[in-house]
């Protein structure tokens, strides 16, 4: 089948999902309703909420190298009308540019890391009950609801689909930074008005409408990637 068939075949395929939640947004809808029962569940503060949300860019992160190695090894990320770049090269183009894609990502990862260590330093004067090490396994094993979740868009979306064959590597390395845009968003505001209205900050009401900004935002750069993926930008 020729590229332009693929991609439109593909196109079409894409537009049964476009308009409506797909298996992997509804994996992702559901990643996050399971962490807000287990918010109740577990009586967890604002700030482990914070801690959880920080790790899935780990999740992210793993997630969108196993997309451009997939693509680079079965479709073909580097095509376009100057260049005719082979499996093999392109998968070694591909590592290089995760190692150098990774080390910008991982940096952006740590200094938020080390920000919300030292709020919870900071916010402890104002007497909100933050610490950073409380409960720090269980929120890695909550996490992990986010593997999972971003584990099934990836098989449901890009394998299924096959989204691999168009996917072009502009979007594959942008693709970490844009899903973790939501969830840094997020972790600013929680510090915002954390700082500016402790009281209110400490109560369910406000972590519950932080999860959905989170939800929402995330759900619309899902559909952006499957609208992005479908069409093969460069």
């Amino acid at each position: 089948m020729a590229r332009s068939e693929t991609i439109s075949a593909l196109s079409e395929a894409q537009g049964a999902f476009i308009g409506r939640l797909s298996v992997g947004a509804l994996s992702v809808l559901g990643a996050n309703a399971t962490f807000l029962f287990l918010y109740f569940v577990y009586d967890l503060t604002l700030f482990q909420l914070v801690i959880v949300f920080w790790l899935e860019c780990f999740w992210i992160g793993i997630f969108s190298a196993l997309k451009i190695i997939t693509a680079s090894l079965f479709g073909d990320p580097y095509g376009n009308r100057y260049v005719d770049v082979s499996p093999g090269s392109g998968l070694l183009i591909s590592l290089v540019a995760i190692g150098f894609v990774n080390a910008q990502f991982l940096s952006l990862f740590g200094l938020t890391g080390i920000a919300i260590a030292y709020a919870a330093g900071a916010f402890t004067d104002n007497r909100v009950e933050f610490a950073f090490f409380d409960g720090i396994a269980l929120m890695i094993g909550i996490s992990l609801l986010y593997f999972v979740g971003h584990g099934i868009s990836f098989a449901a979306n890009f394998i299924g689909l096959g989204e691999y064959r168009t996917a072009k590597v502009g979007t594959l390395l942008a693709h970490p930074f844009r899903r973790c845009l939501a969830l840094l968003a997020a972790i600013v505001v929680a510090f915002a008005v954390t700082n500016l209205l402790p009281q209110f900050a400490g109560t369910t009401g406000f972590a519950i409408m932080l999860i959905v900004f989170k939800v929402a935002w995330d759900i619309r750069l899902h559909r952006n990637e499957r609208q992005a993926f479908a069409g093969g930008p460069g």
